[in-house]
């Protein structure tokens, strides 16, 4: 019985861990797409730039279109996913802040 309430107050702490990152990190992933969108496809292709949500709708549409295996340890832990989430836009920011102000 013990176990069964372990695995449970596990899965509801990683639940509600998720739910609480998975809002501003959906939000600061529509930033980073505004604003990469803003240094290489408008000048680019001379379109308009999308909103700050029409960026935070399109990440989603294209995070729901794109397969993203994941390495299912059981050794990771609860915050290992969560820092993936967050530092993944904070590279394609740095790597398109390096492209654009040095090779641009």
């Amino acid at each position: 019985m013990a176990n069964i309430v372990a695995t449970l107050l596990a899965f509801v702490l990683v639940s509600g861990l998720f739910l609480v990152l998975w809002i501003p990190l959906t939000l600061f992933e529509g930033w980073v797409l505004s604003v990469l969108w803003g240094w290489f496809i408008t000048p680019v292709f001379q379109i308009a730039s999308p909103t700050y949500l029409q960026c935070v709708g399109i990440g989603i549409v294209v995070s729901m279109l794109t397969y993203h295996p994941r390495a299912s340890n059981k050794d990771d832990k609860p915050w290992t996913a969560a820092g993936n989430m967050f530092l993944a836009p904070f590279m394609f920011l740095f790597c398109g802040w390096l492209i654009h102000h040095f090779f641009m």
